[in-house]
């Protein structure tokens, strides 16, 4: 990435939900108060997000609005942060597909813990990255390493093993037809582990509730909109509890108020669950507003990578045309 780009010598450290919402008007702190305590009485504690929703201190639309705030706040931390350990590491890696090179000496570094955002033109490569990381597709040449495991060297068993780590939302939310949402939802469980049916049951209930589908148990994919079945996707991701999430085009064809809303649900399943997440997206620039770390993946090289704060500034005519859409500019249209 050419060209200096301005990042403020000091930037204040996250406020919890708490502060952000008392800071901004939302709630007093006898509210938070009387969350807090409802929350040391329950077995198992709701958060305290959830908690507030429920008393009518706040309604789900602040309570976003308040996750995003926050989140934006940690986004603007990281950029002045010392890297943070490395979940998943590409280095040099090839793959030519139908024979055109689609990855070329690729080199990245997705951080752990972190929200990254993979993005570039169609056909980049961005997909064909995401299933190398998985271990769904091997590199012609070059390195995949997840954590210290170099993916090349693992027997089918290690593989297997380390995909558990995943779980991935496709782009078209792959839901079985022939299936109810809870039974979607209740699959990877039910496959992967040896778990009873009463706490498969509890698990699932309890995953469709944090994506606002509490009330959709029995119903079949053709009865659920587009964004619907978005949420039901990103609850069969989650429901394993995994270390690192893949997602593919979460927001495609959806409109723009669902697409933020999709974004606004990541946002809050990450600063509940602090999973490394990988994204690949089109809904540029908003994008940017999501994510801590963004990778711009261009002919098949790594053209920027960096905080989303610093990549947006940069000045790379490349990236600014794709960020703003521009006609004009060094990626040709036809």
């Amino acid at each position: 990435m050419s060209g200096p780009t301005h990042i403020p010598d000091s930037v204040a450290l996250p406020r919890l939900l708490g502060e952000v919402l008392v800071g901004s008007g939302r709630l007093t702190g006898d509210q938070i108060a009387a969350a807090l305590a409802e929350q040391t009485r329950q077995t198992e504690p709701d958060l305290i997000g959830e908690i507030l929703v429920r008393q009518g201190a706040l309604t789900p639309a602040e309570l976003m609005t308040a996750l995003a705030t926050r989140f934006g706040e940690e986004r603007a931390h990281y950029a002045t942060q010392p890297p943070p350990a490395t979940a998943i590491r590409f280095e040099g890696v090839e793959k030519s597909l139908d024979g055109r090179k689609v990855l070329d000496r690729v080199d990245l570094e997705i951080p752990e813990g972190k929200i990254t955002a993979i993005i570039g033109v169609s056909g980049g490569g961005k997909s064909v990255s995401l299933k190398h990381m998985i271990g769904l597709m091997a590199p012609d040449r070059g390195r995949v390493i997840v954590g210290d495991r170099e993916l090349g060297r693992l027997s089918r068993k290690e593989l297997l093993r380390v995909r558990e780590r995943f779980s991935m939302l496709f782009q078209g939310s792959a839901l079985f037809d022939s299936m109810n949402v809870f039974d979607n939802v209740a699959f990877p469980l039910r496959e992967k582990t040896r778990l009873d049916p009463a706490t498969i049951a509890r698990l699932v209930r309890k995953t469709l509730g944090q994506v606002g589908l509490s009330g959709a148990n029995d119903k079949f994919p053709d009865e659920l909109s587009g964004g619907m079945m978005k949420r039901v996707a990103l609850a069969r991701a989650l429901v394993t509890q995994p270390e690192i999430i893949l997602l593919d085009e979460p927001t495609a064809g959806l409109d723009p108020i669902i697409e933020n809303a999709i974004h606004h649900l990541i946002c809050d399943t990450y600063l509940r669950t602090r999973y490394t997440m990988v994204i690949i997206s089109h809904a540029i620039p908003h994008i940017f507003n999501w994510c801590h770390h963004v990778l711009v993946l261009h002919e098949g090289k790594i053209l920027a990578s960096g905080p989303a704060v610093v990549v947006m500034q940069s000045p790379d005519p490349v990236i600014q045309q794709f960020i703003h859409g521009s006609l004009t500019g060094p990626i040709k249209i036809v």
